[in-house]
């Protein structure tokens, strides 16, 4: 562990593990959103009062995009999955870029579509060039009612088992 005059940093192997601001005042608390991701996705009401939201706000990490992002969830799904579909979001903040976040919020924000697995594949596919809409070919025939956009079959070769059964030949043969 290494006790700087503003951050305390953890290490593991070599390797710096976490980081985070230091409170320096007495009795103060410094408070990461990051922190309660976990459990905010199985208690998602707790988080609109939260002190960590709070503190989130005030720092500038939740922005008026995440805002939007959130309240335009809450709307199409309502409060406790419009909810975890922000924590969603926020849990890709760990592995991805911030500017690929915000182009799958605002992408999710115009095209009404909150999907957790969706809004990975926007914000992975963001700057890469790389195109998610399959060709029409591969489109499934839906039911009336029912939004192309959500099913796409992907394009992919009929798998064999040809190994497989070679393998249990093999060890049959080896008894």
């Amino acid at each position: 562990m290494r006790l700087g005059a503003r951050r305390v940093e953890v290490f593991a192997d070599g390797s710096r593990v976490g980081s985070h601001v230091r409170a320096v005042a007495k009795y103060t608390h410094v408070l990461e959103l990051d922190h309660y991701l976990e459990v905010l996705g199985r208690k998602p009401g707790a988080l609109a009062g939260s002190t960590a939201l709070a503190s989130a706000r005030a720092s500038g990490a939740f922005t008026a995009g995440h805002q939007r992002f959130w309240d335009k969830a809450r709307a199409k799904l309502g409060d406790r999955e419009g909810t975890r579909a922000l924590v969603e979001v926020l849990l890709l903040s760990r592995t991805l870029p911030v500017e690929a976040i915000e182009h799958a919020m605002n992408t999710a924000a115009t095209t009404h579509d909150f999907t957790a697995e969706r809004l990975a594949v926007a914000a992975r596919n963001h700057g890469t060039g790389t195109v998610t809409a399959p060709k029409t070919s591969n489109r499934l025939k839906l039911a009336p009612g029912v939004d192309e956009r959500i099913l796409h079959l992907p394009q992919r070769s009929r798998p064999s088992l040809a190994r497989y059964d070679q393998l249990l030949a093999t060890a049959a043969g080896a008894r």
